[in-house]
């Protein structure tokens, strides 16, 4: 006698061949995730473009920055006060200016002075160093709030439609909502994610090359008076 065939099987059977499952495309989410994925986006995009800006700048900055100590600090101890003025004015780094203020005031301020004017100017810079990094904070606290705010508005769509159909309800207008509500979540805290890190990396970047910019003035400050003497 044959066996009955199992029931998987008996619906493997029925199957048309060539037949493939349902996927989601990240096109698709995106497109479910109602009109608060449009700010998501531009905060996405927003994200990126600081990445990249303050990774260039501060590269640019760190690179350039001890290429022009190192020239400054031979020229000073080979008596060449004046070129190495003017290999400052060539320059466009933050430490150039610095040093520029360092050799214009040394002559006329005492050396208490001349630290707080340098630690004055040197305030003054660190702005160039930190530019960008509050947009990056609030783009991380802004993005999830956003992607939250779709939750709510997905929910109550969710929920409206569940109160206007009464007992015949509607799963594709019921899942529609509940759709928009989990992908702006998601969206939201990644965009989120992405920024927080990308602020606290950069932070901490900017913290230790601003404590490299003040050992370079000081080092700076400390061989002048020893090249007067001299």
């Amino acid at each position: 006698m044959m066996q009955p065939m199992p029931d998987f099987l008996f619906l493997q059977a029925q199957a048309p061949l060539g037949s493939t499952d349902a996927s989601l495309q990240v096109l698709d989410l995106a497109l479910k995730g109602g009109p608060f994925m449009i700010p998501l986006l531009l905060f996405s995009i927003l994200t990126v473009y600081l990445m990249v800006e303050r990774w260039m700048t501060l590269a640019r900055y760190r690179k350039g920055m001890d290429q022009l100590h190192r020239d400054v600090q031979v020229l000073i101890k080979s008596g060449q006060r004046v070129q190495a003025v003017e290999s400052c004015r060539r320059s466009e780094l933050p430490l150039a200016r610095l040093y520029l203020q360092l050799f214009e005031k040394n002559a006329v301020l005492t050396e208490q002075n001349l630290r707080e004017h340098m630690n004055y100017y040197g305030k003054k810079e660190a702005v160039l160093y930190e530019k960008n990094l509050a947009m990056l904070a609030t783009v991380s606290g802004a993005a999830p709030m956003v992607g939250f705010l779709g939750t709510v508005t997905g929910m109550i769509r969710a929920f409206y439609q569940l109160s206007v159909s009464g007992s015949a309800v509607d799963p594709a207008a019921l899942s529609g909502g509940i759709y928009e509500a989990m992908v702006t979540t998601a969206a939201g805290l990644m965009v989120g994610i992405l920024a927080y890190l990308a602020y606290n990396y950069f932070t901490v970047r900017v913290e230790r090359q601003l404590t490299e910019l003040e050992f370079m003035v000081g080092d700076t400050l400390e061989l002048m008076p020893q090249a007067d003497a001299s």
